[in-house]
């Protein structure tokens, strides 16, 4: 994983919303929907449950928080 996956990911995670996490990122709030969408595919694993406005991380998605958390150093 790239650092900039893992800040993307970190991001997600502490703003909970794609949108807000976008917009801190300075991409489009669609670039980074593609990119978690890609990254649960090659995970094989829901990392997030989507609720209307906010995002929920799984456990799944914990734990590959920090392993994203170990590589951004």
């Amino acid at each position: 994983m790239e650092k900039r996956q893992c800040e993307y990911f970190l991001t997600i995670a502490q703003e909970k919303n794609i949108s807000k996490a976008a917009e801190k990122l300075f991409i489009s709030q669609t670039s980074l929907s593609k990119f978690l969408i890609g990254l649960e595919k090659e995970t094989g694993h829901k990392l997030f449950l989507r609720n209307r406005n906010q995002l929920e991380i799984t456990e799944e998605g914990k734990i590959y928080l920090k392993y994203a958390f170990s590589r951004r150093s």
